[in-house]
């Protein structure tokens, strides 16, 4: 039999990768393991937090999803609202609040109306990107502030969907109820 190492040198290599197992395994138990955070879901808005792949930054979020009437033979996407608090390059404002109507929508023109209870609506020009409509910066607060205060909100976005030369829109209805609690974390990480 062929022997490479000496019988004392193998042994002695056996102990110390006994030694530093054992070392590892002491470490790793001693260190504390991460207690997911439960995630502070209010009402029917919910709530998650994470770190962006590309900027490392922290992007806190709270969404809603909407009610449409359905036509049975014609399912609708439902729409959601999202509320993000996302300190990415290139923002004017890291606080957003955006509707994605689960579909790709043609960014030549695009109204949204939104209704506060049972007030009038307001209509205004809304910026698209893919899916989502997203309120002109200037009327973010007005936005925020009426979803603290409602207890239906009701949009309705009026779209050139891709590939469609006709106008259509799409109606949304919110329950935006225990908004201004699950608000609180999205606005602490803005700085609000």
């Amino acid at each position: 039999m062929l022997q490479l190492f000496p019988k004392a040198t193998i042994l002695a290599l056996l102990a110390a990768l006994a030694l530093l197992m054992l070392a590892v395994a002491c470490a790793s138990a001693a260190a504390p393991t991460p207690v997911p955070t439960p995630t502070p879901n209010i009402g029917k808005w919910r709530f998650s937090e994470q770190v962006h792949d590309v900027f490392g930054v922290r992007v806190v979020k709270i969404t809603l999803s909407g009610f449409v009437r359905v036509n049975p033979e014609e399912p609708i996407p439902i729409p959601v609202i999202e509320v993000q608090c996302a300190p990415l390059p290139g923002q004017s404002t890291p606080l957003t609040l955006s509707i994605d109507w689960k579909e790709y929508l043609n960014p030549a023109h695009s109204e949204v109306a939104w209704q506060v209870d049972n007030d009038s609506a307001s209509i205004e020009k809304w910026r698209i990107v893919k899916r989502r409509t997203t309120p002109p910066p200037e009327l973010l607060d007005g936005f925020i502030a009426d979803l603290k205060r409602a207890s239906k909100i009701t949009a309705q976005g009026y779209f050139h969907p891709w590939k469609s030369a006709s106008l259509t829109y799409r109606t949304a209805g919110f329950d935006p109820a225990g908004f201004a609690a699950a608000y609180k974390p999205v606005a602490a990480a803005c700085g609000k």
